[in-house]
């Protein structure tokens, strides 16, 4: 388990987002045919990771909209 305040805690997130840009940076460069579609992939999942915290709401978040929207 990761302890809240740990290095990976803190780094995990965006050393993946990294690596995953690293990977797909690589596969699209020295890659062809099929490992363009791994680059795709990758790239594509380090753009959703990285928009993620952006588009979502926590549920706290969406409930203090929906009570500030009541008053």
């Amino acid at each position: 388990m990761m302890q809240a305040g740990g290095f990976l805690w803190i780094y995990g997130a965006p050393l993946a987002l990294g690596v995953c840009g690293l990977l797909g940076v690589g596969f699209a460069l020295f890659g062809d045919a099929g490992w363009d579609a791994v680059s795709w992939l990758a790239l594509g999942a380090m753009t959703a990771g990285g928009l993620w915290p952006a588009l979502v709401r926590t549920g706290k978040a969406r409930a203090n909209a929906v009570s500030d929207s009541q008053h």
